[in-house]
């Protein structure tokens, strides 16, 4: 029997990035199952999540959360991560954001950053795998792969802005800055703080940033070249999950493949929780999720409570659902509200899986790339409280597509419970028939039929002009394995 192609996916533990990574493996499990072999490497504590079918290679690998204690001051027990990296939107807020990013997502060492890249090049060596898949966050696994000359494709949970901003030219000024939350178009009188704050990103990199002139400095002196590969121009084929025709007019470089949202495959909410499935179809369901990695402290935990329980006060028919991680420990005092809430530190479900009963009228989310395509995908109408850099971000895509609204513009990095109270009742309507939220409703419908592929659509800077429908729905993980299926059968 000849030997199967190997295809190796490699990406960090962090959800943000490894969900992507899960939905496309399942996928190609799924559909081509017996034609290749597939492996995953990364930081060991994702073995659990590693299908059974799948061979699983830990790297010398620390998460974003696991790099976190070592590297600040022990003295401050408060200061956790999210804290940190916590920035308001605009021109200040996305330099200062920008300042802290690197020392987030990369807050290895030197010397652990480069023991990654060569565990790495020591699997290529042993492994041999046909192609390697690779994680946004694992720049190390990319910086082994352009040493060996390993064939290598980046699958990432980003967008065009972040993928393709090289092959714009002159006109990637004119897409608002990460960090800054400017809308889109962006009126003239910001574009000269726009171009400020795009230009800002290498100076502080390249000339300020001394972690990350220490790291490239070691990956030099380690036979690494050039910069951090993220900076490298690269013709490696790279999959995101933007839709083009619902997403900023772009300029699509022939190595870019946008899928559409890549989610995980999930069982019906039924079949999962049943008594969580009954309550949720007992009424109108808000959900509140922010994100696996998003503890919310005391003030901030009360400011949300506080516009849940003018919510339900308002519209007595609907009920939250809202999981909330603490960071310390607090009271919620539910009991004002009744049954009408429900407060958890965990989902047995998938939030796709409780937004696919149909039953869900809002989603309130952090603003996360995968949280926001969810919701997108599913044709719920969402709010974003963002509290960082490229949450902001997707707070103004919400806006520009009318498919709902930014619950802290005014309040970010943090929440006003008034401000996100008024977001929410925006969007859900003082009433369940009231004339603005049902548009807001029409129009997520529209734009997920489009992300489907279900509809066509023509994308104007003030927002995509959809027809009619023309297709039958897809999912942009199947999407996303076919091309690694094209990309396999082309480098035999």
């Amino acid at each position: 029997m000849p030997r199967r192609p190997i295809v190796l996916f490699a990406t960090s533990p962090e959800h943000g990035d490894s969900n992507v990574h899960m939905a496309v493996i399942s996928s190609l499990l799924e559909k081509h199952g017996d034609e290749i072999e597939i492996h995953l490497t990364s930081q060991s504590t994702l073995r659990d999540r590693s299908p059974p079918t799948v061979t699983f290679h830990p790297l010398p690998w620390k998460s974003i959360v696991d790099n976190w204690p070592d590297k600040f001051d022990p003295s401050r027990p408060h200061l956790n991560s999210m804290e940190f990296v916590f920035s308001p939107a605009g021109f200040l807020g996305s330099m200062w954001g920008c300042t802290k990013l690197q020392r987030f997502i990369h807050a290895e060492s030197p010397e652990e950053y480069i023991e990654t890249a060569q565990s790495a090049v020591h699997l290529f060596n042993t492994l041999k795998p046909d192609l390697v898949v690779v994680g946004f966050l694992a720049e190390a696994v990319v910086d082994a792969a352009i040493k060996t000359g390993q064939n290598y494709i980046r699958l990432s949970p980003n967008t065009l802005r972040e993928v393709a901003a090289g092959a714009q030219g002159l006109r990637a000024f004119l897409w608002p800055c990460a960090g800054t939350g400017y809308p889109f178009p962006i009126p003239w009188y910001l574009i000269p703080l726009n171009i400020i704050n795009l230009l800002f990103v290498p100076i502080w990199l390249f000339i300020f940033d001394s972690n990350f002139r220490a790291k490239n400095k070691a990956r030099n002196a380690a036979g690494f070249s050039g910069p951090m590969p993220i900076f490298q121009k690269s013709h490696a084929p790279t999959i995101c999950m933007s839709t083009p025709s619902i997403d900023y007019p772009a300029i699509i470089p022939q190595n870019v493949f946008p899928c559409g949202p890549i989610i995980q495959a999930s069982r019906p909410l039924e079949q999962v929780d049943r008594d969580l499935y009954d309550w949720v179809m007992s009424r109108p369901t808000i959900l509140i999720c922010f994100g696996s990695h998003y503890p919310l402290d005391e003030g901030y935990g009360h400011e949300v409570f506080n516009a849940i329980r003018l919510l339900l006060d308002t519209r007595k028919d609907v009920q939250v659902l809202w999981k909330l991680r603490k960071w310390t420990s607090y009271d919620i005092y539910t009991d004002p509200v009744g049954d009408r809430l429900r407060v958890t530190d965990w989902l047995t479900a998938n939030p796709s899986a409780i937004m696919a009963t149909g039953n869900v009228i809002c989603v309130v989310n952090h603003g996360g790339s995968n949280s926001y395509h969810e919701a997108l995908f599913t044709g719920i109408p969402q709010v974003i409280v963002s509290s960082w850099y490229d949450c902001h971000d997707f707070a103004v895509r919400a806006e520009w597509l009318g498919i709902g609204k930014w619950g802290n513009r005014a309040a970010s990095p943090r929440a006003s419970y008034r401000e996100l109270y008024k977001a929410v009742l925006e969007v859900i309507g003082l009433t369940a028939n009231a004339t603005y939220a049902l548009q807001i409703l029409d129009r997520a419908m529209d734009i997920s039929e489009v992300a489907q592929g279900r509809r066509s659509a023509v994308v104007t800077k003030h927002g995509p002009i959809v027809g009619a429908l023309d297709g039958r729905k897809r999912e942009g993980r199947d999407v996303a394995a076919e091309v690694i299926m094209e990309y396999l059968a082309v480098r035999k």
